[in-house]
């Protein structure tokens, strides 16, 4: 098949979580199908990444994100109702390099990585292209777990900008697109703000096991545990907490010597 990879990000390498979903989507369909891409530049894409996934593609167009001043971004997130993150992802230059491509490519379906691109979809369905959007969470639940966890002020401000947020999901949901979600607690949040559950699915995160996780048979069997995330996102430094205060002791009362390793780049106190 022929398949267009729209993405927020560069499908890189990966060297943080987001990349490791973009990357092996875009580089796994590379494997078997013809692939294009459209993507915003990462600003800490190094030449050998880049070369390295530039031989996977078929062709690649890469658009450096708009600058957008932080007043400008509030008064038209609060102006329009929407999340700061549609203008942060709107610019002329990307819709041009994706009509371009979409003309040259002439793909059979296309595969957008990232909510905030769901802006760009109309254009492609009214060629009736059929699109997938890979939503890969909710932010409007990520809000509302927000708003639960903070005090009274604050916490207003996070349910606000879950409305926010779950108004464009809606509409996202609202275009035809069939719609995926990571895991099964944000599929349920899509479906709840308005994505038909006729198609809205779950792609769960893989591990790559050949390159990453083939332990030598011969190597003995430890009870050691590690936990690998940015510490810096609260639902991974939550879960890290659970499993230490909750489920360690489970663990350890079958095996006294187990341990717990963190492994995660910005941990907070």
């Amino acid at each position: 098949m022929r398949i267009l990879f729209v993405s927020r990000i560069d499908p890189l390498p990966p060297e943080g979580g987001e990349q490791i979903r973009a990357w092996h989507f875009a580089a796994g369909l590379a494997s078997e199908h013809d692939v294009a891409v459209v993507s915003f530049v990462d600003p800490d894409a190094t030449p050998d990444r880049v070369s390295t996934a530039t031989d996977q593609f078929r062709s690649w167009r890469r658009v450096d994100l708009p600058e957008v001043g932080e007043m400008r971004s509030r008064i038209h997130s609060y102006a329009r109702l929407q999340p700061r993150f549609v203008l942060h992802h709107s610019t002329p230059e990307f819709d041009d390099a994706l009509q371009r491509t979409i003309v040259e490519h002439e793909p059979d379906v296309v595969h957008v990585y990232g909510l905030p691109l769901a802006q760009y979809i109309p254009s492609m369905l009214q060629r009736r292209i059929p699109v997938v959007l890979d939503a890969m969470d909710s932010w409007s639940l990520r809000y509302r777990r927000y708003a639960r966890e903070a005090g009274p002020l604050s916490g207003t401000a996070w349910r606000a900008r879950s409305l926010v947020n779950a108004r464009y999901e809606r509409w996202a949901a609202d275009l035809g697109a069939t719609i995926v979600a990571s895991n099964e607690a944000d599929c349920r949040a899509l479906i709840a703000a308005g994505s038909p559950e006729s198609r809205t699915m779950v792609v769960k995160n893989g591990v790559d096991a050949v390159g990453y996780f083939t332990p030598a048979p011969s190597e003995p069997v430890t009870s050691d545990l590690v936990f690998v995330g940015d510490m810096s996102y609260a639902p991974n430094a939550d879960a890290a907490e659970l499993l230490i205060s909750k489920i360690l002791p489970r663990v350890q009362s079958s095996f006294p010597a187990a341990r717990v390793v963190i492994v995660g780049k910005n941990p907070g106190p």
